[in-house]
């Protein structure tokens, strides 16, 4: 029975994580968090062989490589607004260079304060 038990939190825990990006941390209705279950030391057979520290080190590996991704997207969009901000402000240069003399003083006129 506690085998079906086992395998039933190992299912709660892929569904919670890959599908509900589910906090890990939180208790259930007994008190325990779903990972405690698979690391706790049964020594039975077809038990889960994972241990606490082995569990924790894969965890902090996971929050290093989202942290590491979420850094690498803040860089791409940093540069993408930064070559979207220089393509605007090359456009708007292009269209001033063409301005006569009446354009200008609209220009002037409209942002002067009053």
């Amino acid at each position: 029975m506690k085998h079906i038990h086992l395998c039933l939190y190992s299912s709660l825990i892929h569904l919670q994580v890959n599908h509900h990006a589910f906090n890990m941390e939180m208790a259930d209705i007994y008190g325990k968090r779903a990972i405690d279950e698979l690391v706790a030391a049964r020594k039975r057979p077809r038990s889960p062989t994972g241990l606490a520290l082995r569990e924790q080190m894969i965890a902090t590996r996971r929050e290093e490589l989202v942290s590491g991704l979420l850094e690498k997207r803040k860089a791409l969009e940093a540069a993408d607004t930064e070559m979207r901000q220089a393509a605007t402000l090359a456009a708007a240069t292009e269209a001033c260079l063409h301005y006569d003399r009446d354009s200008w003083d609209m220009v002037k006129t409209a942002s002067q304060p009053k």
